[in-house]
């Protein structure tokens, strides 16, 4: 699963609705930075990450890039449950010391091509008026950090669906929306590891 570009060493893990990707830090470009993973974050992922059997394999092959031989083949259940502990707590603290660094993998951009439609007449002053609002929200993780370039998607009074990334503090406004109540659900993660405020 390491993938070579640029002749750097790069290993990419699924996790919240996206994809990152562990990089040593001397294989570090300066511009990732914006994109580069909290400490707070990486241990959550890290839990996330050790419950997939096949993103396990993954952590144990950058695990070996660093150094590290622990086989689990051969060992009772409870022998490899204790040497994939070992290995977490290794992992977490190569993030820590900065050996190894995790960044949000660079989303593709979908450009939709262009459409061929009659424009819509502008409304006249007779037609009703509709009344707008706004809604702001901060998504943040248990120590209230905020939890950037997370995908949401909100239902709107009118029934319409609005979708989008929050931003690079955590923040989605919207604004000229329907007045009413509006309903939000953070794709790619379940509904359990998240409450409100």
């Amino acid at each position: 699963m390491a993938l070579h570009l640029q002749h750097r060493q790069q290993w990419r893990l699924r996790g919240l609705g996206e994809d990152y990707l562990i990089v040593r830090c001397d294989e570090f470009l300066s511009q990732e930075i914006p994109r580069r993973v909290p400490e707070g974050l990486l241990s959550f992922l890290m839990e996330r990450w050790m419950a997939d059997s096949l993103l396990r394999r993954v952590l144990s092959d950058i695990h070996e890039a660093l150094g590290g031989t622990d086989a689990l083949s051969g060992l009772t259940v409870l022998q490899q449950r204790q040497v994939l502990d070992r290995l977490k707590l290794q992992l977490l603290d190569a993030f820590r010391s900065g050996r190894l660094v995790a960044v949000r993998e660079e989303p593709l951009r979908y450009v939709s091509p262009p459409r061929l439609f009659k424009p819509t007449p502008s409304p006249t002053p007779s037609e009703e008026f509709v009344a707008t609002s706004w809604i702001a929200l901060r998504l943040e993780d248990e120590e209230g950090e905020p939890l950037p370039r997370q995908r949401y998607r909100l239902k709107l009074a009118d029934g319409s669906f609005r979708e989008g990334i929050s931003g690079p503090d955590g923040l989605v406004r919207l604004e000229n929306i329907p007045k009413g109540t509006c309903t939000v659900e953070f794709l790619g993660t379940d509904a359990g590891d998240w409450k409100a405020a």
